[in-house]
């Protein structure tokens, strides 16, 4: 298969997985990212919002598919369905709102209109069309299955992709860490922060998919700013990451580190004595240790991080850039209080503002901006730390477990990427 721009024949060619070394051009290469668009964002399952965002018939909220975007709508029936959000006239967008309720969309540009399924329902000067109906295969097209996990709801045009249990995989297990600690589940707080960052979406996803270990170089400054001035802050605790399988991976610290971030006693403390508690006795002693501030990715581009309770989507938006979308996910039962402390953590350290989050902006723009030379195009990433280390085998919990930082996940994201990436699909919807 020819990829065109880059030279390079097969992706075969770009990634090693086993000896952990992934080429520069995955990251760069124009042709390899519509290549993406097509084998990867166009049938895996993505995340599409959360259900307490659309808790009433006819409430929807705008996503993305890859960089197609999508309207998700709670049906009358409590059903949740998408559908692409594109006029099947001209291509405008159906609905130009983030959120809202309605009883249906209609097109501004010719008028258009679609119910909340996307089935057309009226179309100015419909007489016109007598000689070329407007049949059912003019509905604005469905994303093909919509399925929620505990509240996050998640979406892919291919329809015959496995379910999104099957999907997830162990992955589930550590997810449940994030969105299940407690009775009542989770809730979205404080609205969407949208920004674009001049990096491809793969930095971010395999940042969270296994990073921790970045944080004691590139977060430094930030964390002593967070402590106190008598505070030292040079023991950097030690991690473990998982790699469940399917491209999804993650990892947590060794010790509790959420103190490092925030010092709101009244975070700490509902943390410490209503959280974790409680999720041990709903989770099991096993997965406590994700909440010493875990990171995690979903296959390709959901990420979350447990402790700070943010989630975000890596919205690609060509090979040079991409939107982030990020949330702060709580605990719905938790009090008022604790709510706009977390909402408070997340502003001030993951955030377009936040001082983490500035740190990671800057790091990726930069690996990007590398890229615009030719020698350097010619590099390849190394994914290799842990490489060869055990795997260890007595813990029970799913997932191949490593201890000690390393990049086993980035491994494992980068070889489920290939496999993708090396797979021709016809399954999706390729048009009329």
């Amino acid at each position: 298969m020819t990829i065109g721009y880059s030279g390079v024949e097969k992706i075969d060619d770009l990634i090693d997985a086993d000896q952990g070394l992934v080429s520069r051009h995955v990251f760069s290469d124009p042709a390899i990212y519509e290549m993406e668009l097509q084998r990867i964002f166009a049938r895996c399952w993505q995340f599409l919002g959360h259900e307490s965002q659309i808790p009433r018939a006819g409430d929807f909220v705008s996503a993305y598919l890859g960089e197609d975007p999508v309207v998700v709508v709670r049906q009358d029936d409590g059903s949740i369905t998408g559908f692409l959000n594109v006029c099947r006239h001209r291509g405008m967008r159906i609905c130009k709102l983030d959120a809202g309720n309605a009883a249906g969309f209609s097109c501004s540009y010719h008028g258009w209109a679609y119910d909340r399924r996307g089935k057309i329902v009226d179309v100015p000067f419909g007489e016109m069309y007598a000689n070329a109906p407007l049949d059912e295969g003019w509905a604005a097209v469905p994303v093909a299955q919509v399925a929620s996990y505990k509240g996050l709801i998640f979406g892919t045009f291919d329809p015959e992709a496995p379910s999104l249990v099957d999907y997830l995989g162990d992955m589930a297990y550590y997810l449940d860490v994030l969105v299940d600690r407690r009775e009542g589940g989770t809730e979205l707080v404080g609205g969407a922060n949208k920004w674009i960052m001049d990096c491809n979406w793969k930095y971010g996803a395999e940042n969270f998919v296994q990073d921790g270990h970045h944080a004691f170089s590139s977060h430094i400054s930030a964390l002593m700013a967070v402590q106190p001035d008598d505070a030292e802050v040079t023991d950097f605790p030690g991690g473990c990451t998982v790699t469940p399988g399917g491209g999804h991976g993650g990892g947590w610290f060794a010790e509790p580190t959420l103190d490092m971030v925030v010092r709101d006693e009244v975070l700490l403390k509902y943390h410490r004595e209503v959280v974790r508690p409680e999720s041990i006795r709903r989770l099991g002693a096993e997965r406590d240790p994700v909440h010493n501030i875990g990171v995690g990715t979903v296959f390709p581009n959901f990420s979350f991080l447990t402790g700070v309770q943010t989630i975000r989507v890596w919205v690609p938006r060509g090979p040079h850039h991409m939107e982030v979308r990020s949330w702060t996910i709580v605990d719905r039962d938790a009090p008022q209080e604790v709510k706009d402390a977390q909402l408070r953590l997340v502003r001030t350290t993951f955030s377009p503002s936040g001082l983490l989050e500035q740190d990671d902006g800057e790091n990726w723009s930069m690996c990007q901006d590398t890229l615009r030379g030719y020698v350097s195009r010619q590099l390849s990433s190394n994914v290799r730390m842990g490489l060869g280390k055990p795997i260890d085998g007595d813990m029970a919990v799913p997932g191949r477990v490593m201890h000690g930082w390393n990049e086993e996940p980035g491994r494992g994201f980068f070889e489920r990427y290939r496999h993708l990436m090396s797979e021709p699909t016809s399954r999706v919807w390729s048009g009329r």
